[in-house]
């Protein structure tokens, strides 16, 4: 299929005219052959089952799942039987019959997603693999009809899809000016943006300003990762500056929220199916291990990424991230990974799309999941309960899981200061008439959880979810300084201390009434999300629970601790919590603070913090060392004063408005 037309000044990268010579693109297409990989084992068995008329039995082309649709099975035989190698004349005839039977059809799925991007990729890697072995037909039919339904426009990943659609069809019809305008537009997205995209804390937005890692912004890594490989060494090539900017997210941020083979299930969001975290995790490594090539210099860096996500792989990588164009907390110490998802007016914190995510109303409202394994969560949120998703607190009563769309929490206040080794987070809880202030510490081995201000105008009682996971060995409780193992299921404490479970304690640091309920627990996939590829079958999974009763009409405060049962880090200390400001003294004397309004805090042996705005303060007072943080994103300056000498503080405007500033 090689063009008469010259092939020069092909494509445009990075917004400078680049000249390709015929070779060059001759190149990139053998390259883009070679990536998509060998047929599949089962690919002869499809030819060996397709009917007369090009279909398969096993098909349903009738489908309407907006999830799953079930007449992309029908693309993704045809694209394993070109892949056959080498070719034969019976898999060159399934692969016309089958695509002579979709062309007289025309399938369309309800959701414009699959019509504009998935079938139009499918066809076109098929395309690609069959090297001239369609009939004329049906090379116009794809060329012509399916892949020009991918429109450039568009915003984030899509507009990367439907500009790599169009680029293959480049490739596949040597149309010089298209090239040009897709490859442009592929390039145009590897930068920092502030709408739809790669945002300037390494985290990734999709449908707004909503953390997508796992979702839109893995397949963003993936994508711009394979055409970054095969474009290299040629004049094509991305930029350094683009190079970096890869490197930067993949290194900073989809590695950060991988643990041990696994990814947080904060940042599958909507994608929570079975083996997800795993199967995310693994294309992450994947990834990360690809940009290598592309990238030799940084290629220690990259290896190293791709081993520590690994299941059992040791952690090297230590300390602190809050993604503060997300809402999102990230905590890595050697032997455990705490994450903290929250939203806010700024942050979209959940989503319900094509049926996935049927009960997460709660993802968002300060989700809080710690790891060791990795895998405490994979696949338990059939059995879960979505009204104790660990970290929240919410009432429990009968109103709908399923997220409202562009779901925020309506307040301002929701931020973190970061110094790359702690964290100090605040959280305005305000839903359903449900008020609570919360602040989140983490600093070493050491999470902490302070709430204040608690009121429900509602009848239900209102918990506060400790944790909620799969049972791995005993449960050891200290209820009023008596230690003893508890048998399996529901029981009330109201002078426990502190809770051992999977090598992590959970410590009451306030009095308070605990539950804890252990046990096999039964449940099903349709109240996660409920497609045609949904497991039928029931789930039952041996589950430990533990939550803080508040009952009905709550009022007052909360706090406790999360840390390895074998921590030798000296307890924390509460200094102040109450609805105007909370703070706690950490590991090595660190001060973490919340102002809720300008105020004052006592915090012992002649130290003294106050602010004159509500902000986030991580300060230690043996160095005089201050990180401060402003929530609202809204201010240009505040003023800290230590010990009554004022520190003024220009606060970060623009994209970096919510970082973190060291205070001198």
């Amino acid at each position: 299929m090689r063009s008469a037309l010259p092939l020069s000044c092909l494509l445009v990268v990075a917004g400078v005219a680049q000249c390709a010579p015929d070779a060059e693109l001759a190149k990139i297409r053998e390259r883009y052959r070679a990536n998509l990989g060998t047929a599949p084992g089962w690919a002869a068995d499809r030819v060996a089952n397709q009917q007369p008329d090009g279909s398969w039995k096993d098909v349903d082309y009738s489908d309407q799942d907006r999830s799953s649709w079930g007449p992309m099975r029908h693309l993704g035989n045809l694209r394993a039987i070109a892949a056959i190698s080498p070719a034969t004349d019976a898999a060159t005839r399934a692969l016309n019959r089958g695509l002579d039977y979709w062309r007289e059809h025309d399938f369309k799925c309800p959701n414009w997603w699959y019509n504009e991007i998935g079938a139009p990729m499918s066809v076109g890697d098929t395309a690609m693999l069959a090297q001239g072995r369609l009939t004329p037909e049906n090379f116009r039919y794809i060329t012509e009809t399916v892949m020009p339904r991918a429109k450039i426009g568009m915003t984030g990943q899509n507009r990367a899809w439907v500009a790599g659609i169009t680029f293959v069809r480049a490739l596949l019809t040597d149309q010089v000016a298209l090239a040009k305008e897709a490859m442009a537009v592929i390039s145009e997205e590897v930068r920092i943006t502030e709408k739809e995209g790669l945002q300037p804390d390494w985290s990734f937005h999709q449908h707004g300003p909503q953390q997508q890692f796992g979702n839109y912004g893995l397949a963003f890594a993936g994508e711009m990762t394979q055409w970054a490989d095969l474009l290299r060494d040629t004049s094509l090539a991305f930029s350094p500056e683009q190079i970096e900017l890869l490197r930067n997210y993949l290194l900073e941020g989809e590695n950060w929220v991988c643990w041990r083979g696994y990814m947080d299930l904060s940042s599958c969001d909507r994608q929570m199916t079975p083996g997800a975290m795993r199967g995310k995790a693994r294309s992450v490594a994947g990834i990360t291990a690809r940009l290598a090539a592309v990238d030799p210099p940084k290629a220690a860096a990259y290896q190293a990424g791709a081993q520590r996500n690994q299941p059992g792989a040791a952690n090297d990588l230590v300390g602190s991230r809050y993604y503060w164009r997300s809402d999102y907390v990230i905590h890595r110490q050697p032997d455990f990974m705490a994450t903290l998802k929250m939203s806010s007016r700024r942050v979209i914190g959940s989503e319900l799309v094509n049926n996935e995510n049927l009960s997460g109303y709660y993802l968002a409202d300060g989700a809080l999941y710690l790891y060791r394994t990795g895998d405490e969560l994979e696949d338990v949120v059939p059995v879960w309960d979505w009204r104790r998703v660990p970290g929240v607190t919410c009432p429990q009563g009968t109103r709908s899981l399923r997220p409202d769309p562009g779901k925020r929490l309506p307040t301002d206040y929701v931020g973190a200061a970061c110094d790359g080794r702690a964290t100090v987070a605040m959280l305005d809880l305000s839903r359903d008439g449900l008020s609570v202030r919360k602040l989140f510490a983490f600093a070493g081995d050491q999470v902490v959880c302070l709430g204040a201000g608690l009121s429900y105008a509602g009848a239900e009682p209102v918990t506060t979810s400790l944790l909620q996971q799969r049972l791995r060995g005993p449960l050891r409780l200290n209820d009023n300084g008596a230690e003893r193992e508890l048998a399996a299921g529901e029981q009330t404490f109201d002078r426990a201390r502190w809770l051992d479970h999977d090598g992590i304690r959970l410590s009451l640091l306030e009095p308070g009434k605990l539950v804890v309920r252990s046990g096999p627990v039964t449940g099903h996939w349709r109240n996660v999300y409920n497609t045609a590829g949904t497991p039928k079958a029931d789930v039952t999974l041996p589950i430990c629970s533990a939550w803080l009763d508040h009952g009905a009409n709550p009022s007052g405060s909360f706090a406790y601790l999360l840390a390895p049962s074998v921590s030798t880090t000296k307890a924390p200390t509460i200094i102040t919590n109450t609805a105007l400001s909370q703070a706690v003294r950490l590991a090595d004397g660190l001060v973490a603070a919340v102002f809720w309004s300008a105020g004052r805090i006592d915090l012992g042996d002649g130290h003294t913090l106050a602010a004159d705005l509500p902000c986030t303060v991580l300060y230690q007072p043996a160095s005089g060392a201050a990180t401060v943080a402003e929530p609202t994103q809204k201010f240009k300056a505040l003023t800290l004063t230590v010990d009554g000498k004022a520190r003024p503080v220009t606060l970060p405007s623009g994209l970096m408005a919510g970082s973190s500033v060291v205070v001198p």
